[in-house]
Formats: C-alpha cells, sequence, structure tokens
C-alpha cells in the first residue's frame, strides 16, 4: 500500500473520533491554515510515545522537526524524513457526525434486541427473517416504518395478511432508531494501540 493512503484517525477539537482519513489527507489538514487565524493550521498532530500514550498536541512546525524513531511510518522529501502521525485533532470542529442506521437484518436485530416484534420470543438468527407488516402486494413500503423481524413461521402464516387476520399483535413500535455517531463504525486497529482510547469497537 502506498503510505499516502495508509489511514490515520480523525478527533474533532474536544478529542472525540470522527472517522478515518488517509495520510494524504492528514497531511493537507496539518498544513492548510485557519480561515479566522491563518498563523494556524485546521489540525494539530498528536504526539505518542514508545508505550503508546499520548503526550499531547503538535503543532505542524513542531511536528516536522521531530526525529523519525523505529517503526514509524515516515514520508521522505528532498530534505528530510518527515514522521506520519496516527492520530490528529481539528482545531475548530467540535461536532460529532452522525449516521442512521440502514435498515438490514443485523440492525433489526439490535433494534429489537433480539426478539421477535410479534410475540416477544427470543428469535434465533437463523430462524428469522424480515417481516413487512404491511405486505409488499398492498402497497408496503421496505422501511423501518413498515418492518420488522419475526420467526419464519409467522412470516409464513402471514403471508400477505395482516397481522391481526393471523391472531398476531405487534409487539415491538415500528420505526427508525436514533442515529448514531458516524465513530461508530470504527474498528481498532492493532497497529495502533493509541486509537484504543478512542475506538471502543
Amino acid at each position: 500500500m502506498n503510505i499516502l493512503d495508509d489511514k490515520v484517525l480523525l478527533l474533532n477539537r474536544i478529542m472525540q473520533p470522527l472517522r478515518l482519513i488517509s495520510v494524504r489527507r492528514a497531511f493537507f489538514l496539518l498544513t492548510k491554515p485557519r480561515r479566522k487565524n491563518p498563523s494556524m493550521k485546521v489540525a494539530t498532530a498528536l504526539e505518542i510515545d514508545e508505550n503508546h500514550e499520548i503526550v499531547g498536541p503538535v503543532h505542524w512546525e513542531d511536528w516536522v522537526s521531530l526525529p523519525p524513531r523505529e517503526g514509524d511510518r515516515v514520508i521522505a522529501t528532498a530534505r528530510q524524513q518527515i514522521r506520519v502521525p496516527s492520530i490528529i485533532v481539528l482545531s475548530d470542529y467540535d461536532r460529532v457526525p452522525v449516521v442512521s442506521p440502514h435498515l438490514t437484518k443485523s440492525n433489526l436485530w439490535e433494534k429489537q434486541k433480539g426478539k421477535d416484534m410479534y410475540t416477544l420470543e427470543e428469535l434465533s438468527w437463523d430462524d428469522c427473517d424480515i417481516d413487512h407488516v404491511v405486505a409488499r402486494s398492498k402497497g408496503g413500503k421496505t422501511d423501518w416504518s413498515n418492518c420488522g423481524l419475526t420467526r419464519i413461521a409467522y412470516n409464513r402464516k402471514k403471508g400477505d395478511r395482516a397481522p391481526h387476520e393471523v391472531g398476531l399483535q405487534l409487539r415491538i413500535p415500528l420505526g427508525a432508531p436514533k442515529p448514531k455517531p458516524l465513530a461508530v463504525r470504527l474498528r481498532r486497529d492493532p497497529r495502533f494501540p493509541e486509537w484504543d482510547a478512542f475506538i471502543r469497537n
């Protein structure tokens, strides 16, 4: 892999994880002047010691003078080798982007806590399926307001009928779960144990 395409963890101003960005993008943010204060940059790098502990933020002008250590990722220029940070911090941005979950079996499972939407029985992953409360043949939509998980047997029993027509009653409210921070999609990387302080998955 080209080192410029490798990953860097991006944090907001209050040290919350946002997403992974490329090394190329990280260097752009570290060198880009802030709009309201051109003498400062959009982001700073976090200095990490040999024990993977965070030392503190380092501005670009100081970062380029840090000597590479054994095992560091580096970018070679005509004059020097520049260490690649594993974490950078945005100087002004303090929001946390959120994302609405897609309608999938796994997301329905999480929303329903593994329970049948009609009976509250514990579901088995291999013995459940997505059911349209209003059948698609009758105009039902494939969205959070009309779909949930139920046992395959109940799904077949219901067919294209309404739940009450076959003695079933909706026990778990339909609707999309609350949006989650975009960072919940991030996963730890064994190459960067320092990320563990910010990434829980």
